[in-house]
């Protein structure tokens, strides 16, 4: 752990940039949402948000857009076009000493963690409010049809683009939540992926130092590589609970990460039955 600890701290900061972590439990796994991860995924997305806020419309009434209730949803356990990602890279090394379970381990995972620090430029920071962040979020409300469509018109003017069909339905949903919202969506902003700094909103975001990249409509996601100089570390298989015993003494446990009542038990549970 010193190592990691030794690498993050060499990783510093300045005017320009900052840098936020994710734990991966398997180096296989892809830098993708888990929305985003299956063609099944891809396809029911406006269903599983829209079946969610229908069934539990009072756990979202205090959420004023589709961004919030996006990260509520995501909170819940609800798969989202939202990947978690933290300030503490103590906490994404956490993440990263989970062990796998028979499934993944059958699914030939590798069974060694890893850490990834995307470097993130100040200048691109959203927030929950932000048109661009309205623009991606909204089309969770969107079928796969729609999407698929708004895909194919990214080469058309700014103009063309908004004067289309599917991109007006796209621009009443943002409506909803911005009355004043102009029909002046840029094609290519629909695909970016977005670093977002939310409202502390619930206990374990704020726990986790918890922030999101928001991921909009492309073919594949390798530019996410690219546009945030993605940095990996690797995190043994063999040192994963020597480095979950440490990390426990700097009190980075399933109680401090994640602060319902639920959550201490099991940690109590684990560590002293």
């Amino acid at each position: 752990m010193r190592g990691f600890i030794g690498a993050s701290f060499k990783q510093a900061a300045s005017d320009d940039f900052f840098y936020a972590y994710r734990g991966h439990k398997s180096e296989s796994y892809e830098i993708l949402p888990s929305i985003l991860r299956t063609p099944q995924g891809i396809m029911q997305e406006r269903r599983v948000f829209q079946e969610l806020l229908a069934t539990s419309s009072n756990e979202f009434q205090e959420d004023s857009n589709a961004f919030q209730r996006l990260v509520r949803a995501q909170h819940y356990g609800l798969p989202t076009r939202l990947l978690d990602i933290t300030l503490n890279p103590l906490v994404a090394l956490y993440f990263a000493t989970d062990l796998l379970d028979n499934k993944e381990m059958s699914a030939s995972l590798s069974p060694h963690g890893q850490v990834l620090a995307f470097k993130i430029p100040w200048g691109g920071v959203k927030y929950s409010d932000s048109d661009a962040v309205s623009c991606i979020s909204n089309l969770a409300y969107m079928s796969a049809e729609e999407r698929r469509e708004i895909r194919k018109l990214g080469s058309l003017s700014k103009a063309q683009f908004n004067a289309q069909p599917v991109v007006d339905r796209l621009h009443q949903f943002i409506r909803a939540e911005k009355p004043g919202f102009r029909a002046e969506v840029e094609p290519t902003e629909i695909q970016n992926t977005f670093f977002v700094n939310p409202k502390d909103s619930n206990n374990r975001v704020i726990a986790q130092a918890g922030k999101f990249l928001l991921y909009g409509e492309r073919v594949n996601y390798n530019h996410i590589l690219k546009d945030f100089s993605v940095t990996s570390f690797k995190i043994s298989s063999s040192a994963k609970l020597v480095i979950r015993e440490e990390l426990d003494k700097l009190s980075i446990n399933g109680r401090t990460l994640f602060p319902e009542v639920e959550s201490a038990a099991k940690y109590i549970r684990a560590k002293f039955l």
